[in-house]
Parts: C-alpha cells; structure tokens; sequence
C-alpha cells in the first residue's frame, strides 16, 4: 500500500510519525513524508520519499524568533 504521511516542520510532531512509518515501511508499505525541508534528512534515514511542503508553509522551526510585543 501506498501512504502519504503529513506532518507540521517541527520534530515534535513528525517523530511519532516516523516510529510509526518505520513498523509500516517493514510490513511492506511505501511511504512518502510531507514535511518541511529542514526534516528531509530524518525522512531519508528510513527509506521513505521526501516530499517538501508548499514554499509559504516550509518553515524552519530553529529559525522562529519569539519577540515580547
């Protein structure tokens, strides 16, 4: 079977994907992430096929500043 997982750029949420990707990758199954660009290497570890988000949505989280207005 053929799965799209999607995922927001921050590792928070895509880690749990990618425990779950892992046991679906070794049953048999394709996956492709949709994520932001900065987590295309941890994609790459399993196998999987990276697929950037939209360049509006394809943040880096590292780069967010916080400001106190």
């Amino acid at each position: 079977m053929k799965i799209l997982v999607v995922s927001t750029p921050m590792t928070g949420h895509l880690n749990p994907l990618l425990a779950i990707g892992h046991i679906l990758i070794a049953e048999g199954h394709e996956l492709a992430f949709l994520t932001g660009s900065p987590l295309r290497s941890r994609v790459a570890r399993f196998k999987a096929n990276f697929c950037p988000l939209p360049k509006e949505a394809d943040i880096n989280a590292n780069e967010i500043v916080m400001s106190d207005e």
